[in-house]
């Protein structure tokens, strides 16, 4: 049995190198590989001089959705082939931004964040799809899945504890 988090039948290899090059460092770093010289040296690789950039854009990024936004992103482990629901939206949302579609990518960031989207994570991850553009790596979004009841963000309940 899979994972309710983890998409049916999407794999990330079949979503291209940018797709996979984007998640391998947003995984890492949010696994606490933020300083990985490992990561590093391959993001060196990938995009020459602007490898650092890209990176501290991820970096940045990660810390927007993992400190400001008001939920809890779901991520697979690194290294793994499956995609989780919130790693398909920010991978819809890095895709629309190659393809200019402010509108698509600000309505992915604000299912991310819980909430509106900041000028800055919308900037970071702009600059973040135009390094990847220059670089000639194509960021994929995956098909649609319907959501099941366990992708939606925890409710806030309310209850009466006494009377004042």
């Amino acid at each position: 049995m899979t994972h309710p988090s983890l998409m049916p039948d999407t794999y990330l290899p079949e979503l291209g190198k940018g797709s996979g090059y984007f998640l391998l460092a947003f995984r890492g770093i949010a696994f606490g590989g933020a300083r990985c010289n490992c990561l590093n040296r391959f993001y060196e690789n990938v995009f020459g001089p602007a490898g650092e950039t890209v990176l501290t854009e991820i970096r940045i990024l990660a810390r927007y959705l993992g400190n400001v936004g008001h939920r809890r992103i779901k991520l697979a482990q690194p290294g793994c082939a499956r995609l989780t629901h919130d790693e398909a939206s920010l991978l819809s949302a890095l895709s629309a931004a190659q393809n200019g579609d402010r509108v698509l990518m600000e309505a992915h960031l604000s299912w991310l964040m819980a909430g509106s989207v900041c000028f800055e994570i919308s900037q970071c991850l702009t600059a973040i799809s135009e390094t990847f553009q220059q670089a000639r790596l194509h960021v994929t979004a995956p098909e649609a899945a319907p959501a099941t009841p366990h992708t939606l963000p925890d409710k806030a309940r309310l209850g009466v504890v006494g009377i004042a």
